[in-house]
């Protein structure tokens, strides 16, 4: 673990940690008070009066100062002024990296952010990416560049536009991509499943009609998403300053927040739409937020995207009995569908739940006291209430809705991933790995059942999720969704732990069935016998046996995970050479592979690394047709493991097309 991550995990346990240090220090009559309360309401009532010690305080405050998200003039001048040196230096991709943090922390009225936008103009000229030069050249004059200065920027305008052969005085508009709706135009087609509702199974999807491998299912918008932090590191910066905080693509040029130092935008459109929406409230509670955790700040933009008039009117009508069976509503809004999702509160520990209620309570007390609680909840919210009375009105619907969304969390946030290079391997060849960059809310895509080998497999575009049938699914039949335990990814017993521990249920997958039943498993391993090169059986008592009666070889369990073991590691030291020491690494890759040729089939997945890895090795010799020799071993390994319709298949196809490429 880096420090980062290690300063990352204390603070987001720091909070954490306070929260199980209060609940500790309960009796156990308050523990089991708290442990009987089911209203929302009550729970919240009881984290207020919790909250409020001057060590909170004084905890709360520490853990938002680690977070460094206010404006600073002086850090500004002095990244501008770096930005300078390695501009004279002619690295201008180094200029432009720094130029971009000095604008993260550059106020608006600071006059560094006009020089700022024009350095990085300049650099952005001598790296020939002429549209993006000429939006900063509007926005350094837009920042009332200096008269005496002007001359630059017209003369960089004018040079632009030239490269770019256009009529003078206009300016080019950036390609955009399209979104996955007007690439597919779903839009205009018939519906591809059918919401159900059962009276023990709850609400789940069916096929309306036959579907091919690969037709979209359901497309949707994400209802609110938040970024997640990322670590910081030599090699990349972190996810908050690579992506957009709204649209969450890859911002390559972002553009600051106007008033905090965290938030970056792709496009001015976003920036305003983010502030509108709502980011006019996470800014003045940005380092808050982000101690507080993902959670609580998804639930937070949830509230603020709704609205609390439709937040309260929802409130009551589910108090009233209305709209409790939402699935049944054609006319139901996204936030009534979000609050109809199930919150499993009576399965949560006691412990997360006053964790939820204590995070609500300090959340509502900071929306009070940054002064904006009469924009959000009305004109009424300008006392504050007392912290051994119940809270009153609008400030504890918002701490109720706070609650509900927190604990609806744990079962139905989707996380948004895009495929990013590692940095790892061959320069010609990437080596492409799936990374989880935001938190997210789609109402529809979570009333999905959950299989461990599903029909359908997920994609991201910006904040919008797809969800194709990944095999033929016929009409009326079941469409289901992987929570993320998945068949080829985790054993039975992992996959059914992680269920009951995170979303409160037994699977009964048609896999699980199987399994259980003491059906093959595609994570099981397969060894050979070390005598006679047959198929090792596994016996009960945790020992392997020879399938060939006339050989006789037995072995336990544990020996041939040892040696298994010591393979992989074997594998990972060769590996970490391929670049420094080609020779060297080459020798050991050989020895694994021979170790591995006595142990494992060549299905193995073990034996499928150790031929990327020799992939790998050749392509950075240049040797293209013995990389792909050896990655077509490669790919059958990670087809039988994963299945035709992997991504990890994919990732490796795509390496193999490079190769071929290349070669």
């Amino acid at each position: 673990m880096t420090y980062f991550q290690a300063e990352m995990a204390s603070l987001r346990s720091g909070w954490r940690g306070r929260c199980g240090a209060r609940w500790r220090e309960m009796s156990d009559s308050e523990r089991r008070g708290f442990d009987s309360v089911t209203d929302l309401g009550r729970a919240f009532d009881f984290g207020r009066q919790w909250l409020g010690s001057a060590e909170d305080e004084t905890i709360l405050r520490e853990l938002s100062a680690q977070w460094r998200t206010e404006k600073d003039d002086e850090a500004a001048h002095t990244l501008r002024g770096r930005g300078n040196e390695r501009f004279r230096a002619k690295d201008y991709v180094g200029s432009v990296s720094l130029y971009t943090q000095g604008l993260r922390y550059s106020s608006a009225d600071n006059p560094e952010t006009s020089l700022l936008y024009a350095n990085r103009s300049a650099a952005l000229y001598y790296l020939q990416r002429y549209q993006e030069c000429l939006l900063d050249v509007g926005r350094a004059e837009r920042h009332n560049y200096p008269q005496e200065l002007q001359h630059k920027t017209r003369a960089r305008r004018a040079a632009c536009l030239q490269q770019l052969n256009c009529a003078e005085g206009g300016i080019p508009s950036p390609v955009t991509q399209q979104s996955p709706s007007q690439v597919e135009g779903e839009g205009e087609t018939p519906a591809a499943i059918s919401l159900r509702v059962h009276s023990s199974r709850g609400r789940y999807y069916v096929a309306c009609r036959d579907l091919r491998p690969g037709q979209v299912v359901l497309q949707e918008e994400a209802f609110a998403a938040v970024l997640i932090p990322g670590e910081l590191s030599e090699e990349t910066p972190p996810t908050q300053d690579m992506h957009c905080h709204h649209c969450m693509t890859l911002a390559h040029l972002p553009l600051p927040c106007g008033t905090c130092s965290f938030s970056s935008y792709c496009s001015e459109s976003c920036r305003d739409l983010a502030w509108h929406q709502y980011h006019w409230l996470d800014c003045p509670l940005a380092g808050l937020l982000l101690a507080l955790g993902t959670f609580a700040h998804l639930a937070l933009r949830t509230v603020l995207i709704a609205g609390m008039p439709v937040v309260e009117r929802v409130q009551s009508e589910a108090a009233e009995g209305l709209g409790e069976e939402g699935g049944r509503r054609p006319e139901i809004s996204p936030y009534q569908l979000i609050h109809s999702l199930l919150t499993h509160s009576e399965r949560q520990p006691p412990a997360h739940r006053f964790l939820c209620a204590l995070t609500a309570a300090a959340l509502c007390l900071a929306v009070w006291r940054s002064g904006l609680a009469p924009r959000l909840l009305g004109p009424g919210a300008e006392t504050e209430p007392g912290p051994n009375s119940e809270a009153g009105g609008s400030l504890r619907t918002l701490g109720v809705a706070l609650i509900q969304h927190m604990l609806q969390l744990q079962c139905n946030a989707q996380a948004i991933s895009t495929v990013r290079d590692t940095g790892v391997g061959c320069a010609r060849v990437l080596e492409l790995q799936q990374l989880r960059i935001a938190t997210a809310l789609f109402p529809r895509a979570s009333l999905f059942n959950h299989s461990c080998e599903p029909n359908t497999g997920i994609s991201f575009h910006k904040t919008s999720l797809t969800v194709r049938a990944s095999q033929h699914i016929p009409a009326g039949q079941e469409v289901f969704h992987c929570y993320g335990p998945h068949v080829s990814r985790a054993a039975l017993r992992e996959r059914q732990q992680a269920l009951r521990t995170q979303y409160f249920f037994q699977c009964g997958c048609h896999m699980c069935v199987r399994e259980e039943g003491g059906g093959h498993s595609l994570l099981q391993d397969h060894f050979l016998c070390q005598h006679c090169s047959s198929t090792l059986s596994m016996l009960e008592e945790a020992r392997y046996e020879c399938v060939n009666s006339k050989c006789g070889y037995s072995v336990s369990e544990l020996t041939l995970h040892y040696q298994l073991n010591a393979i992989s590691s074997q594998l990972q030291r060769a590996s970490s050479l391929i670049s420094t020491q080609p020779e060297k690494a080459q020798q050991q890759l050989h020895q694994c592979q021979d170790e591995a040729r006595k142990l494992l089939p060549a299905h193995h997945p073990l034996s499928g690394k150790i031929q990327d890895s020799l992939a790998q090795l050749h392509a950075s010799q240049g040797d293209w047709r013995r990389a792909a020799q050896h990655l077509r071993e490669s790919v059958g390994a990670v087809r039988r493991q994963f299945g035709p319709n992997s991504l990890e298949l994919a990732q490796q196809l795509f390496k193999l097309a490079q190769v071929l490429f290349n070669g």
